[in-house]
């Protein structure tokens, strides 16, 4: 398999990640507003705009990478854009989450479970571009 084609499905897996990661953010933080948890629409939109930014920073310094490779042909981008910021992201992230697992399970709140568990494993799931990546960067 050539780069380019690591490239491209990297690029798919990634953006299928990304949109995973707002879907089921939204649906949650729509769900919570429909039973009255947010007491006003002001509350609900700082929340769902904060809970999706910090979920989906791995994803899109993994999307921004991929894009600087494609327009360098192959070259490797600046020093911001590398594999061991993305992955940094990541686990920080998975981190995150997990002791929002923990939160959800202290508390009992099972819609709370259930997207920390939704979220750690798109995180998870935010390594496969990433070794596609890595081995790009090897060829």
């Amino acid at each position: 398999m050539n780069y380019k084609n690591r490239l491209n499905i990297s690029l798919v897996l990634d953006i299928g990640i990304l949109l995973a990661i707002v879907i089921f953010k939204l649906i949650y933080y729509i769900g919570k507003y429909q039973r009255g948890f947010f007491g006003s629409a002001l509350f609900f939109l700082a929340w769902t705009v904060i809970g999706i930014l910090i979920s989906i920073v791995p994803a899109v310094l993994i999307l921004a990478l991929i894009v600087s490779i494609q327009q360098r042909n192959g070259a490797a981008p600046n020093n911001y854009l590398n594999l061991k910021n993305c992955i940094g992201w990541i686990v920080f992230n998975i981190v995150f989450e997990f002791t929002s697992l923990i939160g959800a399970t202290m508390s009992l709140d099972g819609d709370w479970m259930d997207i920390g568990i939704k979220m750690l494993f798109c995180h998870f799931l935010s390594f496969l571009p990433v070794i596609l990546l890595r081995k790009v960067f090897k060829r």
